[in-house]
């Protein structure tokens, strides 16, 4: 046999070895793959009804994603914004596009929208937002507007952006004077009306709205008002957080059927409509392009409480503590610590002064000017065994009276069946409504439930949250009414004269501490000018007061002992 040559018939240990792979792939044609362009597409619609129509955002989609098909493009992502305006950039979905976008992965090469206005209504932001777009290498794409890549296509695109803030400058000028034209006549200018308000269509001119009360949620909002004011009859005005707790342990809801918070409450508590006045632009800020200034415009709407009441109880949220603050006053030496006002509206303290002859001399005096000096009050001073004589003896005289007393109940007598009636209408009137809103929640229930293609329809759901809301609102009204009936028992005479005796003799009770807790319970407020003393008191809650009293001496109770914390049932 012939021997090969050297390096023949044999691994050349020099060359390199191919894979089958490698062969494979070796003997394919060569191909050059393209990269296709991504894109986002980005929806907006401001107006609510087109919201609820759900008409606009589905076309804007169709027509980008037809566009993208004709023009080869990949749409990786849409974004959709719903009911809200292109006036600033502070919009959620718009943001996170733009932040992906200028991503350093560069995920697009072009945002299509429909219209140029729906990207941004404001040049300022449309100009920077574009331009950093631009070098990131990523292109606006209008679907209704064509702009070319030159000087003309740049006034052109620049001026229809100025256009779009035109026309919502102007939309937003004419609103404006609407709005407020609207409010001076009286009229509800939108928005939703806090608890126990509602709209309804005027009698002249069915077309505008004026806000009315309630009637169903009105007893809900005053126990809020009178916990706030007078607690509950066992202790000192509740705060937030305690009327919160009260009323979802009692199973109330709001509007919405869910719990109360401390922030809706607090907000119920600070809103002037329930005094009566109803603010629209209650922070009026002038626009620089606007044609005239803002305007701060009072709506008068029927009132709840009364504008006192409404005052007292702000000077109360604003303490910083009311619970803690009632403790100190009752400890207080002072009979008249925690009510006695000046005419200013400030607190009176105590002030002590040594006479000539060694004496302490004490007295009340306004606490503004003892802290500022005298520049907006004059600083009333009044002795104190003086102002406390003056205050018990007329409580006495003027209230614990037995005609007094007699005509006081007979009033409220006359008030309460009036209002017991009243209360009888209006729950007979909740029931029918709850029939009503349930039958029609079954009804929707039902017609949902046939049809898989119904149940996904947005205007019946929404007809079906709308009746669930309605009946859940009626239902707790209902609740709250039934909880809070009317006491019915009759107070005799021999009732008021036990009273009237009790309360007189206990009002002269040498001992201030034991005075005071029945002196605070009968009157709320006294205010000192110079030359008069106002007495207050609160009588929703006397009757109930009587009954007490009666009782627990009728129990034998230790006359000597001091009376619990109690003064919402005065006037």
């Amino acid at each position: 046999m012939d021997k090969l040559p050297r390096g023949q018939g044999m691994l050349n240990p020099t060359k390199k070895r191919i894979s089958v792979d490698e062969r494979r792939a070796s003997r394919r044609p060569f191909e050059v793959r393209a990269q296709r362009t991504a894109a986002f597409v980005y929806c907006r619609v401001s107006d609510n009804k087109s919201v609820k129509s759900d008409l606009s955002i589905p076309d804007q989609e169709r027509q980008a994603r037809a566009r993208a098909t004709e023009q080869g493009w990949d749409i990786l992502r849409v974004y959709r914004e719903l009911g809200v305006s292109a006036k600033t950039t502070d919009r959620p979905e718009f943001q996170k596009m733009i932040k992906e976008a200028l991503g350093s992965h560069h995920p697009v090469q072009k945002i299509i929208v429909h219209s140029i206005s729906r990207f941004a209504r404001n040049v300022e932001d449309y100009n920077r937002i574009t331009n950093q777009l631009y070098d990131q290498g990523v292109e606006i794409v209008s679907l209704t507007q064509q702009f070319s890549n030159d000087t003309g296509g740049f006034i052109a695109e620049t001026t229809s952006a100025v256009f779009d803030e035109y026309h919502s400058r102007r939309t937003s000028t004419d609103v404006t004077r609407t709005m407020t034209a609207m409010a001076k006549e009286g009229y509800a200018v939108g928005g939703a009306q806090p608890l126990g308000y509602k709209l309804e269509p005027d009698s002249i001119n069915p077309r505008r709205k004026r806000i009315v009360i309630d009637i169903a949620e009105k007893p809900l909002v005053e126990r809020i008002f009178r916990l706030a004011l007078h607690g509950d009859g066992f202790g000192p005005p509740k705060g937030v957080k305690a009327i919160v707790d009260l009323l979802n342990k009692e199973g109330h809801r709001t509007r919405a059927g869910s719990r109360f918070s401390s922030n809706a409450l607090h907000g119920i508590l600070t809103n002037s409509i329930y005094m009566g006045l109803k603010i629209y632009n209650a922070n009026p800020k002038t626009k620089r392009w606007s044609p005239a200034p803002a305007e701060r415009v009072e709506i008068p709407v029927p009132a709840i409480i009364t504008p006192e009441e409404f005052g007292e109880l702000q000077k109360l949220l604003q303490s910083k503590d009311p619970r803690k603050g009632t403790a100190r006053v009752v400890s207080s030496p002072l009979l008249l610590a925690g009510i006695a006002y000046c005419k200013c509206g400030a607190s009176m303290t105590l002030r002590t002064g040594t006479g000539a002859s060694k004496s302490v001399y004490r007295y009340y005096h306004c606490g503004r000017v003892s802290r500022q000096g005298k520049h907006d009050c004059s600083g009333p001073s009044v002795a104190e065994g003086q102002l406390d004589s003056i205050v018990a003896e007329s409580v006495i005289s003027q209230v614990l009276q037995v005609e007094r007393l007699r005509e006081i109940l007979g009033l409220m007598k006359e008030k309460l069946a009036l209002e017991a009636l009243e209360n009888k209408e209006r729950v007979q009137e909740l029931k029918q409504k709850l029939q009503i809103s349930e039958r029609a929640f079954k009804n929707l229930i039902e017609t949902v439930a046939s049809s898989e293609t119904l149940a996904t329809q947005p205007i019946l759901i929404a007809k079906l949250n709308e009746t669930e809301m309605e009946m859940t609102r009626t239902r707790n009204a209902l609740k709250s009414m039934l909880a809070h009936g009317n006491n019915d028992i009759e107070v005799s005479d021999y009732r008021v004269q036990l009273f009237s005796s009790l309360l007189s003799e206990r009002l002269r009770d040498p001992n201030k501490l034991r005075m005071k807790s029945y002196l605070m319970s009968i009157i709320a407020r006294v205010e000192v000018g110079e030359k008069y003393v106002r007495v207050v008191g609160r009588l929703a809650d006397l009757k109930s007061g009587i009954l007490e009293e009666s009782q627990d001496a009728n129990e034998d109770s230790d006359r000597s002992s001091v009376r619990r914390y109690k003064r919402n049932w005065c006037s």
